[in-house]
């Protein structure tokens, strides 16, 4: 039986780094999980654009995966917590042996080693094979972040369960996408998105739902309309038996993180600033390059803490 690592390739943004002189560090965790953190191309982490996280054995590529996703979630949640930009990729799929997805891998052979795709992201390979890994290489002022903040949030992540919904990962991947983006205006859209992904509006109180549906029965039954003009009609009446967007991040963000002061504001106070000059920005093409330059690190500060509330208490120095 062979034995089996899972090994997932991220991609660090332009302007941040792990700030150690050293090539690798080894994370042991309590569990008993056990993985490395290794630079590529690099001759120390600080240095390194793209960092390989590696784990193992383990006695199946099911278990392998399994403990490759943990670790990828638990990665997810740390790189957030520590608001650190990171691009994880995507997952590669092949054809299904014995009923099961497989990573998907190059049939070439070069000297006595198997060669497979250096995959952006996470993939599990047979330890028992020697394996190599060829990449097309990718032909400034950085931000540091010490290894030892990162371990600390990373053996807290992994003391949880982690299982992201489809709609977190989508503002997990916003919330990382900002940093990769080169424009103030649209790394402040980027991660406004990021928090509004999150949002479910509710049904408006009774009265005003009543309200609504009898504007939209009259609609559908207004003959005066062409067919055009009753469905557009229609469609944004629609819209108004839910919660405004505005209402709804203020009550959720205040739920997440309660009277916590965001440029000296209480968080659904800032969060209704920022939607206003998202409104501002998207829909009149107006702001303030001030407003953007002041807010969007706080933005970042503050999007961060939203994703990391449920797994993280905010209060705590950790």
């Amino acid at each position: 039986m062979g034995s089996y690592n899972f090994r997932i390739r991220i991609h660090l943004s332009d302007t941040q780094c792990i700030q150690s002189d050293e090539k690798m560090i080894d994370i042991q965790h309590p569990d008993g999980i056990h993985f490395t953190l290794s630079a590529i191309d690099a001759d120390k982490l600080k240095n390194a654009k793209d960092i390989i996280i590696k784990g193992g054995a383990y006695n199946s590529s099911e278990l392998a995966m399994e403990a490759g996703q943990r670790c990828q979630n638990a990665l997810r949640l740390t790189f957030a917590k520590v608001r650190f930009g990171v691009d994880f990729g995507k997952l590669k799929e092949g054809k299904a042996r014995n009923g099961k997805k497989v990573i998907t891998e190059s049939d070439l052979e070069i000297s006595d080693q198997h060669i497979m795709d250096d995959v952006h992201g996470l993939m599990v390979y047979d330890n028992d094979i020697p394996t190599g890994f060829i990449r097309l290489h990718d032909l400034s002022v950085k931000i540091g972040n010490q290894p030892s903040r990162i371990i600390q949030a990373l053996n807290l992540a992994l003391k949880q369960n982690i299982e992201f919904s489809g709609i977190e990962l989508i503002a997990f991947e916003l919330f990382n996408a900002s940093f990769f983006e080169q424009s103030a205006r649209a790394r402040f859209l980027m991660l406004m998105i990021a928090i509004e992904a999150l949002l479910e509006p509710k049904d408006m109180d009774s009265a005003a739902l009543r309200h609504v549906q009898s504007l939209i029965e009259a609609t559908k039954n207004c003959l005066d309309l062409s067919l055009i003009e009753r469905d557009s009609l229609l469609g944004r009446l629609n819209w108004l038996l839910k919660e405004s967007i505005s209402k709804t991040g203020r009550e959720f963000v205040n739920q997440r993180l309660g009277q916590r002061l965001y440029n000296n504001m209480p968080s659904d106070k800032f969060f209704t600033y920022c939607y206003n000059l998202r409104s501002k920005i998207v829909h009149k093409g107006t702001y303030s390059h001030a407003d953007i330059g002041t807010i969007t690190p706080e933005l970042e500060r503050f999007a961060s803490d939203i994703l990391c509330s449920f797994y993280f208490d905010l209060d705590s120095n950790d």
